[in-house]
């Protein structure tokens, strides 16, 4: 029997219908209107089809091709249609030296044993470019990286196929938390479940218990308390494994479950034992520190002050983001933003309208100019809570809001 055919996922097309939030069938409506407010055309496009393409089992015609940019807004090379020089692009994206990496094509190539290595030095330059400025200008090469990582895999075997599939899983991750930033929640939960599948096949236990508390942080997001408790239990399931910081991630992961489901008591104890494991002075190297790193004492402290407010204690999460704030470092822009966001929510469920909206104001300012979808959402829950208020300073506010996604 001849061995199955093996197909090469358009990623860049699911990155492109997630972003939209559109099901499979809804892109295929979507094309065949198109074709014929462009065209005068009818077409016979279905799911299947739209699904195969992204499977990589059939490449789109020359109409489909043209009708999908005109949907997803983007150029051919944007959803892999024609040969781009990756190698270029993939050098020049980020300030870091390279060594030679040899691309995968119809044949087998040898691929470098530091390609791994240089990728995740490409990926730290993102995230400190996330931080400062936000997701909006990283989304699309995401994808663009996650695509040739898959090429190098495909080429590679042996620790080194192992490393990449851990590197795979690291962009995945992050590419799951930009569109959780930038207020997609489908394609967050996409792109998170691929992290967790890749760290799995690479056998990566401290990454595994990340991203399943990375989907925590998603659960609690959207406000499901169960799932928000399973996964950080999951997270939790091996501690042994896990270094303070992580294990302190996944427990300030507990607090939001307990806070979501009313238990002011469990929240406590949980952000007592989160802090503890952020205070504790351990070096596990540089790869978990880069993962990690953001998780301090403080940073604890401001996610607590967000659980006080789940819990109905804004007075209390007030200090708590006024004292953390004060000693907020600069290079996490984007998160300070997210924090004087809620910081106007507590002012405003504390019917404190002026502090609210004095606050909301600077928070808007760094919303706007990261694209943090986060951001975005505690702002308007602020304006919501001054909805009977007519403080001049609250109508500015909501027309502000009403021109932003």
């Amino acid at each position: 029997m001849a061995p199955a055919q093996a197909y090469t996922p358009n990623l860049r097309l699911q990155q492109h219908r997630a972003r939209l939030n559109l099901s499979q069938e809804e892109v295929a409506e979507e094309l065949a209107r198109l074709a014929w407010v462009h065209y005068e055309i009818k077409v016979g496009v279905n799911a299947d089809m739209v699904g195969k393409w992204e499977r990589g089992e059939k490449r789109p015609s020359k109409l489909y091709r043209e009708l999908l940019c005109q949907l997803y807004k983007t150029t051919p090379e944007g959803l892999g249609f024609r040969p781009m020089n990756r190698r270029t692009f993939l050098w020049s994206a980020a300030t870091v030296s390279a060594a030679t990496l040899a691309l995968p094509g119809h044949t087998s190539r040898h691929v470098d044993p530091e390609a791994a290595a240089l990728l995740r030095n490409i990926r730290v330059e993102y995230a400190r470019a996330d931080n400062l400025l936000g997701p909006t200008h990283l989304l699309d090469l995401m994808s663009l990286h996650l695509d040739f990582i898959g090429e190098l895999i495909a080429a590679a075997s042996g620790d080194i196929r192992t490393g990449l599939f851990t590197v795979r899983a690291k962009y995945a991750e992050f590419a799951g938390w930009l569109y959780q930033d930038a207020g997609n929640v489908r394609a967050a939960d996409y792109w998170s479940d691929r992290a967790l599948e890749w760290a799995t096949v690479a056998e990566n236990h401290f990454l595994t218990s990340y991203v399943l508390m990375r989907k925590s942080n998603q659960a609690s997001g959207v406000g499901d308390a169960v799932r928000t408790l399973d996964l950080a239990r999951a997270a939790l399931h091996k501690p042994d494994r896990l270094t303070p910081r992580v294990r302190a991630l996944a427990l300030r992961q507990e607090a939001h479950g307990y806070a979501l489901a009313g238990d002011a008591t469990g929240c406590a104890r949980a952000l007592e034992a989160a802090a503890e494991q952020a205070a504790l002075h351990e070096d596990h190297g540089d790869d978990e520190r880069i993962e990690t790193g953001y998780c301090t004492p403080t940073y604890v402290e401001m996610e607590a002050a967000d659980c006080w407010m789940t819990l109905g204690q804004p007075d209390k999460a007030i200090a708590i983001f006024e004292n953390g704030l004060a000693a907020w470092p600069s290079d996490y822009q984007r998160d300070r933003g997210v924090h004087l966001a809620r910081l106007a929510v507590a002012h405003a469920a504390n019917r404190e309208p002026e502090q609210a909206c004095a606050v909301a104001r600077e928070a808007l300012t760094i919303a706007v100019s990261t694209g943090s979808g986060r951001a975005t959402t505690e702002l308007r829950r602020a304006v919501g809570r001054l909805a009977r208020c007519d403080l001049p300073a609250v109508a500015e506010l909501r027309e502000a809001l009403a021109v932003l996604p």
